[in-house]
């Protein structure tokens, strides 16, 4: 069985422009954006399938 990992940002989109909009907040909103950033690893029995729907943004239909 084949891995897929994905990696998802689950901060405020909000918090992390604004902290980017300001130059002395830039290295806050890189470790905000690290911090809220989650991996997650799936078990996928066919991964071309997986991809292919995905790509075609079928990805629920599977």
């Amino acid at each position: 069985m084949a891995r897929i990992v994905r990696r998802e940002f689950m901060g405020n989109r909000f918090v992390f422009w604004i902290l980017v909009a300001f130059p002395l907040a830039i290295p806050f909103a890189i470790i905000y954006f690290i911090e809220s950033t989650v991996t997650v690893h799936e078990e996928v029995d066919e991964p071309e399938k997986f991809l292919d729907a995905f790509r075609a943004g079928k990805v629920g239909q599977l």
